[in-house]
């Protein structure tokens, strides 16, 4: 049996049928044997064979299987996927059949691989996929149940399902894929997603296969590049905790590896195959003896500190800070531009990881309570650095090479003017760009009232007298009280906020003068739900909110 493509209308004319052996996206698997030679083949019979789409890509993998001849690729037997444009065929392929168990069923019967089984198994698979990409194919869809280990042999990792496969000029008019998300819940990747070009690069089966070695060492599914703290795979708690127990390979190497396998911006992953296979082989070097436990443990902190991430986060810091400094600078000028009326304020600086979080702005000189000095975040966002402020500033610079001279400050200059002009002209209003909650609270009470009853929520206002030396000891007061991320975040959830002064809200203060702040919260319609004087204490006010979400 020599003849690969065939023109059969049905499998059935040349195989016979024996067990069904999975179920996919694209189509059944079931054992066959050839009826003439008794060839044993594994047959995959395409699901929707109406779909013009889908019998296209079928063909597209057929051609894979018949183009990649590689000891862990199987070879095609028998296909008739070049009738994909006629509807009478129903269109199958068979492949040689590989006995034994896929990698998702031997982890998950037996466990976790040693870190020797699980290199030599990766170091495999990624031969398979330097091959593959010579022959200028990308499989894209990498994962353990695509996955057979050869009669059980972890150095024999036979690559399966090109289904979602691609090569340039082999079946290449399918238009839709930038609408569509390619590739598996093992692993999703961005530049997979619905939407993105990027959906035919060799570095997304190169992040597969780094998954690949993590799932086999953890026996956990990598599944997103960034976890809802920005955390990759490996830095993960329970990951790092089963990844630092891995023996035979000093773990500030092995977190450096998966450091590029899973960096969210693909060009920071490696470039090829070959240079993840050499990367690889690399681990597999003992690292060399020490006289001491001293010289160890100064040798693990070097290793540490080289590893490319940390270089990364190191520099990204220094590139926030770069960026506050320019921030920093924008405010000099305008405060020597005052002729000395105003002055510098800044305050709450915080570093975590990248991102810098700061108060900055500027005040009159003989009265730091009438000032325009908004709360700042400059954070690591991907590969952008993104400054916001809680006065609806917002700018966007590249990570590694933010450029600060140009738009970036006369933007800032722009924005900090306005603010200043503001304290001139609506006296009132600077206090709602103090930063004390994550966004900007409304000014006015009905301006807070009409966006709770579109969204559905209560409201939570702050009143101040105006008219106090100390504005009814605001910033002390609400900024203790506030002074918790989790209190902001609480109030960010659940409520619309605003701070407002009593003469916008005379009802709710009958005396109209207020010596201390106070909070109400209201329900939509300006009913009052509780009210309590704003007391400084970040303890009491993560308490407060708390409590008030019950309140119904």
């Amino acid at each position: 049996m020599t003849k690969v493509w065939v023109n059969d209308k049905k499998w059935e004319l040349a195989w016979t049928g024996r067990e069904e052996l999975g179920r996919g996206g694209q189509g059944v698997t079931r054992r066959v044997e050839h009826n003439e030679t008794g060839t044993a083949g594994c047959l995959k019979l395409l699901s929707k064979q109406k779909d013009s789409e889908r019998r296209l890509r079928f063909f597209r993998e057929a051609t894979a299987y018949d183009t990649c001849q590689h000891p862990l690729i199987p070879r095609l037997l028998a296909s008739n996927g070049q009738n994909h444009v006629d509807p009478d065929y129903k269109l199958f392929l068979v492949i040689e059949f590989i006995p034994g168990p896929t990698l998702n069923k031997r982890i998950e019967e037996q466990g976790t691989l040693s870190w020797v089984d699980g290199s030599t198994l990766t170091l495999a698979l990624l031969k398979a996929v330097a091959y593959i990409h010579a022959n200028e194919w990308v499989h894209r869809d990498i994962k353990p149940d695509n996955i057979i280990l050869k009669d059980g042999e972890v150095a024999a990792p036979m690559l399966l399902d090109f289904g979602l496969s691609y090569k340039e000029g082999v079946a290449d008019t399918l238009n839709t894929e930038h609408g569509q998300e390619i590739g598996n819940r093992f692993l999703r990747l961005p530049e997979l997603s619905i939407g993105s070009m990027s959906k035919r690069d060799e570095r997304s089966d190169l992040a597969f296969v780094g998954g690949i070695l993590f799932y086999v060492l953890t026996g956990m599914f990598p599944a997103t590049l960034q976890d809802a703290d920005g955390n990759m795979p490996h830095q993960r708690k329970k990951a790092l905790s089963l990844l630092s127990t891995v023996e035979g390979v000093a773990t500030p190497r092995l977190l450096d590896f998966f450091d590029r396998c899973f960096n969210p911006a693909i060009n920071r992953r490696y470039s090829s195959a070959n240079a993840m296979l050499s990367a690889l082989e690399s681990l597999l070097v003992p690292s060399a003896d020490h006289e001491s436990q001293a010289e160890a443990d100064i040798a693990f902190i070097r290793s540490h500190l080289d590893r490319e991430s940390v270089v990364e986060v190191l520099q990204l810091g220094a590139n926030c800070q770069a960026v506050y400094q320019a921030m920093d600078r924008v405010v000099n000028s305008i405060v020597a531009e005052l002729n000395g009326k105003f002055v510098r304020t800044q305050g709450g600086m915080q570093q975590r990881g990248a991102s810098v979080h700061t108060n900055l702005g500027v005040a009159q000189s003989d009265n730091h309570e009438t000032r325009f000095s908004p709360r700042w975040e400059i954070d690591v966002l991907g590969t952008e650095i993104v400054v916001r402020s809680s006065s609806d500033f917002i700018f966007r610079l590249d990570a590694l090479k933010p450029d600060l001279t140009g738009d970036f400050s006369a933007k800032v200059r722009m924005h900090l003017l306005r603010g200043v002009r503001g304290l001139i002209e609506g006296p009132t209003r600077q206090v709602i760009y103090r930063g004390f909650f994550r966004t900007t609270p409304f000014a006015t009470l009905a301006e807070a009232l009409a966006e709770a009853k579109r969204i559905d929520r209560r409201v939570f206002v702050v009143l101040f007298d105006d008219k106090h030396r100390q504005l009814s000891k605001l910033d002390y007061t609400l900024g203790y009280f506030m002074e918790y991320e989790a209190t902001k975040n609480v109030i960010h959830e659940n409520f619309v906020t605003a701070i407002v002064s009593v003469a916008d809200a005379k009802h709710l203060v009958p005396a109209g003068t207020l010596e201390v702040a106070r909070w109400f919260l209201l329900d939509k319609e300006g009913e009052i739900l509780d009210q309590r004087d704003v007391y400084a204490n970040p303890d009491e006010g993560l308490k407060v909110v708390n409590h008030l979400i019950a309140i119904r």
